[in-house]
């Protein structure tokens, strides 16, 4: 009886240690998936952000045309 007895606490302390295990596992996948849905949001967000055309230049003074033509330049006296 005594021996049936020790038997079944070393089953239940076996057990307790594999449900321990699990848990650290179940633990560490939670970790992982939360990092990779980090990972995948801001991937999208970069894939969005790289495909959008707009930009934060704006024209200030649009450009006039030059009344005369600044090259070449002839030496006239030389």
């Amino acid at each position: 009886m005594l021996e049936a007895l020790d038997a079944q606490k070393k089953h239940v302390l076996e057990l307790t240690k594999q449900h321990d295990a699990i848990n650290v596992l179940k633990r560490d996948v939670e970790a992982a998936q939360r990092a990779f849905e980090g990972v995948s949001t801001r991937s999208m967000q970069a894939r969005l952000e790289s495909q959008s055309v707009q930009t934060n230049i704006a024209v200030l003074n649009p450009a006039s045309l030059p009344t005369e033509p600044s090259s070449p330049k002839f030496c006239l006296t030389c």
